[in-house]
């Protein structure tokens, strides 16, 4: 009971933070792509391409975070983090250069390892015990809105001072509310369950090598790899999406925030639920048949991908958009 109050405000501090850092991190691409392209001459896909460079350091950089978040603890680890992903939103602001823009993209990946979700989720693992379950799914539910937060501040700020403008207020919006809630209300060593400070647990590297080479593991990992490589493909490029679907791209990108907005509302809300599915399912099933029904939503979310991409375009949507051109 003495942990409540704790576990609380570390709950509410990482809620808050993975929704500050999804959205200056991650999220405020897709709302100022066209404009960086229409400033630059670049196009999006080199554009997507360079955040995807950071991505990919990201995720290379996962594992020796890993380490450092075992070693140093999840408070230096992710304040840090917070900062190199500050520093590195400040080098996409003033990148002179389409090499440097790339560049300053990795650093910002460098900073997304340390701090979005899997350093969060590793604090809640191994923090909040049995109450894990729950915990992962605030923590979701809260980051699943910062796309719906972030768009259309990202969208205004880029109208107001440009988009380079928008990359320094939003670095520093990072630094400022991010960093101080790393540093103060993250443990400075691990705390587990009973609150007694320690490390996190060892594990045998022979073992880990072996279940991480294991046939099981290796199909887990290309089916969830397939997956999220799908729902970010589309997410990073929603006007193209909704050009593609009938929708003029001036209008679409015009109202990027907007529309992102309405876009991200059920995706926030089945990644809300999805832990929740996900721990129902497994506990009233096996793995076989909770993966089996995974593979049919997403077959049937596939089938309305594509309707909505290839059905005849309603003319009356697309003179609309054009009447505002």
């Amino acid at each position: 009971m003495a942990d409540q109050p704790r576990h609380l405000l570390l709950l509410i501090g990482l809620s808050i933070s993975q929704v500050m850092s999804w959205g200056t991190l991650y999220y405020v691409l897709p709302a100022t792509s066209t404009a960086i392209a229409q400033d630059t001459g670049w196009s999006v896909v080199l554009i997507t391409t360079a955040f995807s460079a950071g991505s990919i350091l990201s995720a290379a950089a996962g594992i020796p975070v890993g380490r450092l978040l075992d070693r140093a603890g999840p408070r230096l680890a992710m304040t840090v983090g917070t900062i190199v992903g500050a520093v590195g939103l400040v080098a996409v602001a003033v990148a002179p250069s389409f090499p440097l823009f790339v560049a300053a993209w990795c650093v910002v990946g460098l900073g997304q390892s340390a701090t979005l979700y899997q350093a969060a989720f590793t604090v809640i693992n191994t923090t909040f015990g049995l109450r894990r379950g729950t915990a992962l799914t605030v923590v979701t539910l809260a980051a699943g809105l910062a796309s719906t937060i972030f768009a259309p501040i990202a969208v205004a700020l880029t109208r107001g001072s440009g988009w380079r403008g928008s990359f320094l207020v939003l670095a520093g919006i990072l630094l400022v509310t991010v960093a101080p809630i790393h540093a103060t209300l993250l443990p400075r060593r691990w705390l587990h369950d009973e609150g007694v400070p320690g490390t996190a647990v060892r594990t045998d590297p022979r073992r880990v090598r072996r279940i991480a080479r294991s046939r099981p593991f290796l199909l887990l990992q290309i089916g969830v790899t397939g997956l999220a490589l799908a729902l970010y493909a589309l997410t990073i490029n929603l006007v193209p999406l909704l050009t593609s679907a009938g929708l003029a791209a001036a209008a679409a990108a015009a109202n990027t925030g907007h529309l992102t907005g309405i876009f991200a509302a059920p995706v926030t809300i089945a990644t809300a639920i999805a832990p929740a599915v996900g721990a129902a399912l497994l506990q009233v099933t096996d793995g076989a048949i909770a993966a089996l029904l995974c593979a049919a939503a997403a077959v049937i979310g596939g089938g309305a991908l594509l309707l909505g991409t290839t059905t005849h375009r309603d003319p009356r949507v697309v003179t609309r958009h054009r009447t505002h051109r």
